[in-house]
């Protein structure tokens, strides 16, 4: 049976060693709309690395993170 997680046919031990996560590249944007109030966004493009790319549980080794907000200052 195993973990249904698994690609078929990965049955095998995983045995992570230390090393690199991940490298990383992005840009984030600020605006100041007025005294208190602050937009931003951010996007990032990430790719795991090492061990972290080779679990058996990563589809995709590499994906991106998009973000929005704001903020108030009193």
């Amino acid at each position: 049976s195993g973990d249904p997680r698994l690609r078929a046919g990965e049955d095998r031990v995983f045995d992570p060693k230390g090393g690199l996560e991940s490298a990383a590249l992005g840009a984030s944007l600020f605006f100041v709309a007025d005294a208190h109030w602050r937009w931003f966004g951010v996007a990032q493009a990430v790719q795991l690395q090492g061990d972290a790319k080779d679990s058996p549980l990563v589809r995709n080794p590499t994906y991106g993170v998009l973000g929005a907000g704001f903020t108030y200052k009193f």
